[in-house]
């Protein structure tokens, strides 16, 4: 009976910890060369939990602001945060919490310096 239980113990665990898949990496609307993916990691409670990642595909480090917003359009959840991509990299998985599992992720403000606040226009290829 021992046994069993640890056994069960064990499973439990195992499929607590087992995250979901990433989804496919999907293009931002106005930047033709920033990609983002995302994965459900788990419920807490009423929220949801995600993580999210970008890839940058400029010869140059990138600066931007991302926001998660509801898929309904009365749902709105703009906190845009801001945070910067080296050329050519994947960002580290950054965690998101929503209310919902239905979400969208928008990409704005992007330049090419830390410094500046001309931002660039959305790319024609995007657009």
């Amino acid at each position: 009976m021992k046994t069993l239980l640890t056994l069960y113990m064990i499973i439990c665990s195992l499929s607590s910890t087992v995250q979901a898949e990433w989804s496919n990496w999907k293009k931002s609307p106005c930047y033709d060369k920033v990609e983002y993916r995302y994965r459900h990691v788990r419920a807490h409670g009423t929220r949801q939990i995600f993580e999210i990642q970008f890839k940058n595909r400029y010869g140059r480090t990138i600066y931007f602001d991302y926001a998660l917003a509801g898929s309904k359009q009365n749902e709105d959840i703009h906190h845009a945060r801001r945070t910067s991509l080296p050329a050519n990299r994947e960002s580290k998985p950054i965690p998101l919490f929503t209310n919902s599992e239905e979400f969208l992720i928008e990409i704005g403000q992007l330049n090419f310096s830390p410094y500046d606040t001309e931002y660039e226009e959305c790319d024609q290829e995007a657009a």
